[in-house]
């Protein structure tokens, strides 16, 4: 599985909302579930999934659950926690409008909230953020990361949901999650329009990026939280290497200047000129053989 876990944005507000939602609506989602009957799955690619319907619906939910986290951290931080409560409380008010019908309709297919409300976040947070790094990792061999634009991460999303609602039965939901979206693209629209939100420094919205606009200013999000993690480890395991070869060089100019190696010149009686190290206490003349002691000497 694809799965999403952080989105780069510019935080206006700390998203406190958004993590004390974020329990309240995947357990409220996981207890319809325990508490409902589990619709029979259908079959997709000729396989028989009847027996495997909890668990696919499990995946579904383990999908939604992390967009969820994302998302929603992503929009509160965007648009402060109370407008981010309203616009959960008016998702909540049309799906439950929605649902309402189709069982007056007789459908017996189900819209699960929790999808229902990532679906009205997608439709938001394309809208704020369409070319903001989202960093995804994959739940199979090898276990890599990856980054895509917060535009792509919306489109994997509906996809991913689409085949999933297809694959399990879920026709009337196929149809009616799309409006979910359309709503959050409204409102996040219009609260762009009437001018609610901070100027979001560095965040192109999804019209800016249409007309060829650019933001106040223009922060380029190209790289991702994780990206710039790797980089920035690279660049202290860099500056690392430049500060041990300062340390060698300073202490190759030490060993060079130290007293050790310093000499100084002596004239032996037989005329012949000894050089001495400064350590050294006595030393042999070459021509004469004579020995030569020397106390206190000084560099020449």
């Amino acid at each position: 599985m694809i799965l999403p876990y952080n989105s780069d944005h510019c935080v206006d507000y700390r998203p406190w909302t958004a993590y004390i939602m974020f329990p309240v609506l995947v357990a409220s989602s996981f207890y319809l579930i325990v508490r409902e009957a589990i619709p029979d799955a259908h079959r997709i690619l000729f396989v028989n999934l009847v027996e495997l319907g909890e668990l696919i619906i499990l995946m579904h939910m383990s999908i939604s659950v992390l967009y969820l986290w994302t998302l929603g951290r992503a929009i509160c931080s965007r648009t402060g926690n109370l407008l981010y409560l309203s616009m959960l409380f008016i998702m909540a008010v049309l799906g439950a409008g929605v649902y309402r019908q189709m069982e007056v309709l007789g459908y017996d297919a189900a819209i699960w909230g929790l999808s229902w409300t990532v679906q009205f976040l997608a439709g938001a947070f394309v809208v704020f953020f369409p070319l903001n790094s989202v960093d995804f990792f994959i739940l199979l061999p090898p276990f890599r990361t990856f980054t895509v634009t917060g535009l792509t991460s919306v489109i994997l999303w509906l996809v991913t949901d689409l085949l999933f609602c297809l694959g399990l039965g879920w026709g009337a939901a196929a149809l009616l999650h799309p409006v979910s979206f359309l709503a959050g693209i409204i409102a996040a629209s219009t609260l762009l329009r009437l001018h609610l939100l901070p100027s979001g420094v560095g965040d192109r919205t999804l019209w800016q990026w249409i007309r060829g606009e650019k933001s106040g200013e223009e922060l380029a999000w190209k790289q991702s939280w994780s990206d710039r993690r790797k980089h920035s480890a690279s660049e202290e395991n860099e500056q690392e290497k430049r500060n041990k070869q300062m340390e060698q060089k300073e202490q190759a100019i030490k060993t060079k200047l130290s007293p050790a190696n310093e000499t100084v010149k002596i004239l032996c009686q037989c005329g012949n000129v000894i050089s001495l190290g400064m350590e050294d206490s006595n030393a042999k003349c070459g021509t004469c053989g004579r020995i030569i002691r020397t106390v206190n000497t000084t560099p020449s």
